[in-house]
């Protein structure tokens, strides 16, 4: 596995407990307008905010990603052509097969 689909793994880990305690927090706030509920409202809105940052980063992570597997692939069949092409003849060829019996 690559390192940057263990650090989307991480960051994806780490907006999960970032909810969970966005999740605690606004159970715990009432409907009073104590102060204590206005620092939770404002603890959970902060908590928020980082889950939004968190998740752009993670979005342009994994564009950037697909843009490269993209052209890796593309690079790889472009160079060559003939074993690409062979691989897929014989998927094609095993699944002719296999549906035939």
């Amino acid at each position: 596995m690559s390192s940057k689909f263990i650090e989307i793994k991480k960051q994806m880990s780490d907006i999960k407990n970032i909810l969970k305690e966005a999740e605690d927090l606004y159970a715990s706030i009432t409907d009073d307008s104590t102060e204590r509920s206005k620092q939770i409202r404002k603890g959970l809105e902060t908590k928020i905010e980082k889950l939004k940052k968190q998740f752009d980063n993670i979005e342009s992570d994994i564009t950037v990603l697909v843009k490269t597997t993209a052209k890796d692939t593309d690079k790889l069949i472009r160079d060559n052509p003939y074993p690409v092409l062979a691989v897929a003849f014989s998927i094609g060829l095993i699944l002719a097969i296999m549906r035939k019996d």
